[in-house]
């Protein structure tokens, strides 16, 4: 055997012994902030409709969270998510398996309930023992995971810092070494993740509701290579590159849509990002070499996301195309082109995910669909009523266990995978 075949081996051999842990559903992971462990919506464990008992994911526990669009993080069998409950925003700690409250963190606040119900729309990030959250008028907590004491807080409203915008904050605090990354102000801000003073503010201006995202590492070129990460701020009117040690602007490119409504996170796919709204359809950006522009690859309306992300598989991205309060569809479009390869009608606009090889769709009335991603068509492999109600927030899978809400604060807990 030659040194590269060796070499080729060496590589292969751990995504092998991978794929077959994730198809064999071995994998457990936590789901330690939104979107999941990488921000993206790919979780590596696997969801198991062939265990389920009469074609229905088995009930596990149910509880009330509170009227809001806070999706659910996971981690070390805690579960955290946020709602709104007789006029104050609630931040829970649950046990994951079995709904149990374990603390509940309250303050008062506006419901918030313009042209939908209300409440809170980020999602608690998890991370070295501390719970941070921020809510739709500017409150950001950071709590004690284990108590829900209050380590650090900041209401950056109340202080004059920034103005909520129509629907108030709903990006979630991304964590980047010391810093708690916010999508407030003009393009972003950071926060000391110990101590809660502001780092920088880029502006006071109306904020985009997108969560901060993380250019990868594999898009940097070698006149960037070593230097700080490049965070992505959906802003208002814009995708901005930020600098997330200073908040210095690296570029920025030029995106508005209705009502500001810039609210599904940018996509980072190899040396790209896609960027995506209701009216603007989609553009695929690629980073110029020195890191300090972005050329615009192409431009379509093949992709018009409204609310939650789409996710990518392979050389495709799966989403919801068109505005929720109408007809949405489901859609896959090639990153490569842009091109739709097909839409789906008659699946009520919601969220998707990638659970080891397979799509997970949580419809916006509570359906939850198995399918595998194919860029022919959607081939559905189950599915399931989980919940009723506006299901827009994306649910969390740790441990085999399905965690899902409604905007009414119903929040279920199903299994989709046998326990380990």
């Amino acid at each position: 055997m030659t040194h590269s075949a060796r070499s080729r081996d060496a590589v292969l051999a751990p995504l092998v012994v991978f794929s077959f842990l994730c198809s064999a559903g071995l994998i457990a992971e936590d789901w330690p902030q939104w979107r999941g462990p990488k921000r993206n919506g790919v979780s590596g464990e696997s969801v198991r409709p062939e265990t389920w008992p009469d074609g229905k994911p088995a009930l596990v526990w149910e509880a009330q969270v509170g009227i809001g669009f806070s999706s659910i993080s996971v981690v070390d069998g805690r579960a955290y998510t946020m709602g709104h409950v007789d006029g104050k925003d609630v931040v829970w700690c649950l046990d994951a398996s079995t709904g149990r409250e374990l603390w509940a963190r309250r303050d008062a606040a506006k419901l918030g309930d313009d042209l939908h119900e209300g409440g809170p729309g980020a999602t608690p990030t998890v991370d070295d023992g501390r719970v941070y959250t921020i809510n739709k008028w500017g409150l950001v907590l950071c709590l004690d995971a284990r108590s829900g004491e209050v380590v650090w807080r900041r209401d950056l409203e109340r202080e004059g810092k920034v103005k909520p915008n129509d629907w108030g904050f709903a990006g979630s605090p991304l964590i980047l070494g010391d810093r708690v990354l916010l999508n407030v102000g003009t393009a972003g801000a950071a926060l000391d993740r110990r101590t809660g003073k502001t780092l920088w503010l880029s502006g006071t201006d109306k904020a985009g509701y997108a969560s901060p995202v993380v250019l990868d590492a594999s898009t940097a070129s070698a006149a960037t290579a070593g230097a700080d990460p490049t965070v992505l701020i959906f802003a208002a009117k814009a995708l901005v590159a930020v600098n997330p040690a200073s908040g210095a602007a690296l570029w920025r490119r030029p995106f508005r849509t209705g009502y500001d409504n810039n609210n599904a996170d940018p996509i980072v796919w190899r040396n790209r990002i896609l960027i995506t709204s209701y009216d603007q359809g989609a553009e695929c950006l690629e980073p110029t070499p020195s890191g300090d522009g972005v050329t615009v690859r192409w431009k379509e309306r093949s992709l018009s996301t409204h609310m939650a992300p789409p996710v990518v598989v392979g050389e495709q991205v799966y989403g919801f195309s068109g505005h929720y309060g109408r007809r949405a569809t489901l859609r896959c479009v090639d990153l490569a082109t842009g091109k739709l390869r097909w839409r789906r009608e008659g699946i009520a606009a919601g969220s998707v995910m990638i659970a080891g090889d397979a799509l997970v769709i949580l419809d916006g009335r509570g359906e939850l669909i198995v399918a595998r991603p194919d860029p022919e068509e959607l081939r559905e492999l189950a599915r399931a009523r989980i919940l009723d109600g506006r299901c827009w927030s994306p649910p969390a899978l740790a441990d085999g266990l399905l965690l899902a809400r409604n905007s009414r604060g119903l929040l279920r807990c199903v299994r989709v995978a046998p326990e380990k």
